[in-house]
């Protein structure tokens, strides 16, 4: 048997790639390792509209104590002023050309923002317990998630992405086993009782608002047919649902 090398098989770049492997390959276990005693904090993500249910994500299934896209400073600036990074630099760091457009990002940011200050006091009463739920829309073959509670099981369906619209995120809070906050956005739900139980689960009620320091102020109560829809749109909202069995 001959004797070889890495670079003779695999390419000159050869030693990059099997290091890029190795953090790969190891990055899990490192984050698993590490929430045990650091927090985590996320100083750079994309920063396209797609990308802000990710915001919510962060902090609600991760317990970030903090997210940030990439070049905060500049997203409310005129994009014809802004110097974009080469072409070249982008392919050589894996980047997609798409992850540094910003257009129409400040809208959503911000609102999902306010949203993540304002809902503080129940993310930290619920933090850790099987009433505070987070999702998103992990890939173009995703099409939701099943969320188990104490009281019910909620499936959520992610509606389509739009260009420059975020995919479909958000939290659920179980305030009590009829009773739910949920936030996000581009997600539609449905709500069932617990395997076994012999009924159908009924929204009761259904109400617009939004949240204030942890407080749900109700708006709109909606009855009919737009109790039965539970879509959520584009923009970061907020909804109250009490549930009842039959």
């Amino acid at each position: 048997m001959k004797e070889s090398s890495w670079p003779r098989v695999f390419g000159e770049h050869a030693s990059e790639l099997f290091m890029s492997w190795g953090y790969a390959r190891a990055v899990e276990m490192i984050a698993r390792a590490g929430q045990k005693e650091y927090p985590l904090f996320v100083p750079e993500v994309r920063k396209d509209p797609e990308t802000v249910s990710h915001l919510l994500y962060a902090v609600g299934h991760d317990h970030a104590i903090g997210v940030s896209p990439f070049g905060i400073e500049d997203l409310c600036a005129d994009p014809a002023t802004l110097k974009k990074p080469p072409f070249y630099i982008l392919m050589a760091l894996n980047i997609d050309v798409s992850a540094m457009d910003s257009s129409g990002v400040a809208p959503y940011l911000s609102a999902v923002y306010e949203l993540i200050h304002q809902i503080e006091p129940l993310y930290f009463k619920y933090r850790g317990t099987g009433h505070m739920q987070s999702f998103v829309k992990h890939g173009p073959d995703d099409g939701g998630i099943l969320l188990p509670f104490e009281g019910y099981d909620i499936v959520v369906s992610y509606e389509r992405t739009e260009p420059k619209k975020p995919v479909g995120g958000g939290i659920i809070f179980e305030v009590d086993p009829h009773h739910f906050l949920i936030l996000g956005m581009n997600f539609s739900f449905k709500v069932y009782p617990k395997l076994g139980r012999q009924a159908m689960a009924v929204i009761g009620q259904r109400r617009e608002g939004k949240i204030e320091n942890g407080q749900f102020i109700p708006g709109r109560i909606l009855n009919g047919d737009e109790r039965r829809d539970t879509r959520l749109g584009d923009m970061p909202e907020v909804m109250e649902i009490e549930m009842y069995l039959q």
